[in-house]
């Protein structure tokens, strides 16, 4: 099967990683496990070492989640009780699903607690119901359920594979321009405020409408919801950002393979200076084969693996 385009690997730390794990098993995910090598442990920046990592596929062999075990004394990238429009980090990821009332009892059953219900609103020119669940980690995940027009060309079974994740930024323009530079291009572009309920997936139903107007992208190098990344600000807030570290708890990093590294390297340290580069690009065994690779910080800290195999 051709590699997935766009992000295709999310790598957690989790304090349960059990209870993660079995959440994609469930739903038909395989699983294999390995030792994490020397050079995952310096890449990925694993205080531990040589720790048991899990490595789950999704069905349709589009995505991989890959759990790296922490302890819970490990800071959570992302507080429980941060604000959902507060920037910094990858802020969730996203599945489909084929019933949202499905989704809020399966998610609870495997450890997850609503952080926003589903809501029923207009994405453009699809109605959908959207809700945010999060997990003792802080990991976000938005499950959507289609209601009109039906979904064509996309078959799964209860939940999806993972297709899009979101990252809250400070700088939108500065972030695009950064994603620009690994080949994403834009095909979603919206500055304004939600309508209907929308506001509520964001936690911005009491907030005045000058205040809840966003920005938001979504960009792919081809321009599908498959492995896109979904960029959103509120330009009329000021929050700070979440800080920055190497190793925490929650969504650790996204995983982008990419052919020509080296260039997509050259392109964006050209526009951003060294300092992007966290992890400079080698060759490194990292799931149990060698690869080219390297680490980049986006403008608002979440870190961003580049890989070629």
């Amino acid at each position: 099967m051709t590699k997935r385009i766009g992000f295709n690997q999310i790598v957690f730390s989790t304090a349960s990683p059990d209870q993660l794990q079995q959440f994609f098993i469930d739903l038909g995910w395989s699983k294999h496990s390995l030792t994490a090598s020397p050079d995952a442990a310096e890449y990925w920046d694993i205080p531990d070492g040589g720790v048991n990592i899990d490595v789950l596929q999704a069905p349709n062999q589009g995505c991989r989640a890959i759990l790296i075990p922490s302890d819970k004394s490990v800071p959570r990238y992302r507080p429980l009780d941060a604000p959902i429009i507060q920037p910094g980090g990858v802020f969730d990821f996203n599945m489909r699903t084929t019933n949202a009332e499905f989704a809020v009892n399966y998610l609870q059953a495997h450890g997850w607690r609503m952080l926003v219900n589903p809501v029923p609103w207009q994405f453009g020119a699809s109605s959908v119901k959207e809700m945010l669940a999060i997990q003792e980690d802080g990991i976000v995940l938005a499950a959507m359920e289609r209601i009109s027009p039906p979904l064509e060309g996309i078959a799964f079974d209860r939940f999806s594979d993972i297709f899009n994740a979101t990252q809250m930024v400070n700088d939108m323009e500065a972030s695009s321009l950064f994603f620009a530079a690994l080949g994403f291009e834009k095909f979603v572009d919206f500055q304004g405020n939600m309508p209907g309920e929308g506001p509520r997936v964001l936690g911005l139903e009491h907030a005045t409408p000058q205040e809840a107007e966003i920005c938001l992208t979504i960009s792919h190098p081809e321009k599908l919801m498959d492995g896109s990344i979904e960029l959103i600000s509120t330009p009329n807030q000021s929050i700070r950002a979440l800080p920055e570290r190497a190793f925490g708890r929650g969504i650790h990093r996204l995983r982008i393979p990419v052919d020509d590294l080296n260039a997509v390297c050259e392109r964006t340290v050209s526009t951003y200076g060294s300092e992007t580069i966290v992890k400079t690009p080698r060759l490194r065994t990292v799931l149990g084969r060698p690869e080219l690779c390297c680490t980049l910080r986006t403008p608002d800290g979440a870190r961003i693996d580049l890989y070629q195999e």
